[in-house]
């Protein structure tokens, strides 16, 4: 830069009474901090700017060199192209043309009949264009449900297509599969240890149902969507649901040919019903339990004090319900009848929170038997 700014700042303003040669002496003190970092700065952006532009000229410099280069190119293309004893490429074949393109190259046609003439453009970039202007179709990659068919000699009806039920001796739509493990479905065993009465105990990771409602529940709850396979599933792995009793009366108190005629006319329910005859409790018994035990305040209160254990209230109703079933007394039409007994069984605390039942779309939630 051609003039550079002083160094010297001026000095501060005299004072009245102050001489002159005083003033010459605050003149030469040092600048302050302050304005020494200022000037630095400006002395480095300065220098970053002088460099910037040195380093511009020179990249301007390659630039058009390069774009030179690129401009004798053609020219060095051309002239290597003149000089190369190679003929020049024929133009492409007319349609009258005894040449066929292959990969781009095109090769003198062999000489064959007319219509023994392979096509004419064999190349491997061909365009998928659509024919009268319509859009490409996606029939063929539709579900199955969904596609038409295939052949006119296919017949229109559903059922021709879909496999054989051996239940009925017919022909059923198909579903989804359904896998079933036996885990899912627990274990019956009549004489395993119930203490609580609850019809279900944990026996290890298993779950183990002493009671033969709550195991015809169980399986009714992974076959009620009425497809076939899974009742095929739990029918192949039934002997290892049956435990002690129940494992002899299905191995060896029914015979094989009594076996077959249950499950191929019946099914499993039919299978279940003779469980269920079989193993269900006495009418005298349940009758007892139904009318004898009951529910107290006290029954709901868990071990801190603190929040009723509401479980205790599910499980004695649960119970309750399974008495009247086994005594024949619930359906459908008489469960207001049987909750209302049920509730009568509370505690009068318990049922002032603890709403009549009215109906078993809207009470049954909250008993949980909705």
């Amino acid at each position: 830069m051609a003039n550079q700014p002083n160094d010297q700042p001026d000095g501060p303003p005299s004072q009245s009474g102050h001489s002159d040669s005083q003033n010459g002496q605050n003149m030469a003190h040092p600048r302050p901090e302050k304005l020494g970092v200022n000037l630095s700065t400006i002395r480095y952006l300065d220098g970053s700017v002088t460099s910037l532009h040195l380093k511009l000229d020179s990249l301007m410099e390659m630039m058009r060199t390069q774009m030179g280069q690129n401009q004798q190119l053609p020219a060095q293309v051309a002239q290597l192209a003149a000089q190369s004893p190679r003929r020049d490429l024929p133009l492409p074949a007319e349609e009258d043309d005894d040449f066929e393109t292959i990969e781009h190259r095109q090769l003198p046609r062999r000489q064959l009949p007319r219509r023994e003439r392979p096509f004419r453009d064999m190349t491997s970039r061909r365009e998928i264009k659509p024919e009268n202007g319509r859009q490409p179709s996606f029939a063929p990659f539709a579900p199955a449900g969904r596609q038409q068919l295939a052949s006119p000699n296919q017949s229109n009806n559903p059922a021709c297509n879909d496999p054989y039920n051996r239940e009925t001796r017919s022909t059923f739509e198909t579903k989804p599969r359904t896998y079933i493990k036996r885990s899912e479905v627990s274990q019956f065993s009549p004489t395993y240890p119930d203490p609580d009465d609850l019809g279900m105990v944990s026996g290890g990771k298993r779950l183990v149902i002493a009671e033969v409602m709550a195991f015809m529940e169980r399986l009714d709850g992974d076959i009620s969507d009425g497809n076939p396979e899974a009742e095929n599933q739990v029918f192949s792995f039934l002997d290892t649901l049956l435990s002690d009793p129940a494992l002899n009366r299905w191995n060896s108190e029914l015979a094989a040919q009594d076996r077959r005629r249950l499950w191929y006319p019946g099914g499993l329910q039919a299978i279940l019903n003779v469980l269920r005859q079989r193993f269900r409790q006495e009418l005298a018994i349940a009758s007892f339990k139904f009318k004898q035990d009951r529910l107290w305040l006290g029954d709901l209160t868990d071990n801190t004090g603190d929040d009723p254990d509401l479980n205790q209230l599910t499980a004695f109703i649960q119970k309750k319900l399974r008495y009247a079933r086994q005594m024949g007394i619930l359906d459908g039409h008489t469960w207001r009848g049987v909750m209302i007994q049920i509730r009568s069984q509370m505690d009068l605390q318990i049922r002032k929170y603890l709403p009549a039942p009215r109906n078993r779309g809207l009470t049954g939630r909250i008993y949980g038997y909705g």
